[in-house]
């Protein structure tokens, strides 16, 4: 069974004092791709269905089911209340899940974004092997990250504040 592991990372030392801890939730798809949350509940994006469920970060139930933007959602984000979902075949795209409503789209910068993250002032986008940071406002890139090429960004980035970023 697939299951969600959700573990905040740089908040641990504030929240945990005791150390690292995690729960494990049982998933409710079977191609979970992309993790965000918006301080109360899970959102997790199936790139197979194109489908995004709210989950319960406590109990683990989904509260809603909702279709996605776009036909591949790899990566999701919480920005201020709206829904940010990257597409795997190269879009990125803010929404209103409850009401479906889109209301930013713009291409992401590289032509596979797999994972995406918000950090409190920017979007951070995983796409093969860069790291992009976004100002979803003005959809400017601010800056790249490139990795050596031995390693390929993968997966959801879940995040929280993380202090010495540029600002822009």
């Amino acid at each position: 069974m697939f299951r969600i592991v959700w573990l905040i990372l740089s908040l641990s030392a504030l929240l945990f004092p005791s150390g690292l801890r995690g729960i494990a939730l049982p998933a409710p798809t079977r191609c979970p791709s992309g993790l965000a949350w918006d301080g109360e509940n899970l959102w997790l994006a199936d790139w197979r269905e194109a489908k995004i469920y709210e989950i319960n970060s406590q109990s683990g139930q989904v509260r809603g089911i909702f279709p996605a933007p776009c036909l591949k959602p790899t990566g999701l984000a919480w920005v201020k209340g709206d829904l940010f979902v990257a597409d795997g075949e190269g879009m990125i795209y803010g929404f209103n899940p409850q009401s479906g409503e889109v209301k930013v789209r713009f291409p992401a910068p590289g032509s596979s974004p797999t994972g995406l993250g918000w950090d409190g002032r920017a979007l951070i986008l995983t796409d093969r092997k860069m790291v992009y940071m976004l100002n979803p406002l003005d959809v400017e890139l601010h800056w790249i990250i490139s990795p050596p090429p031995t390693s390929t960004p993968r997966g959801s980035v879940l995040m929280a504040n993380i202090s010495g970023w540029p600002t822009g």
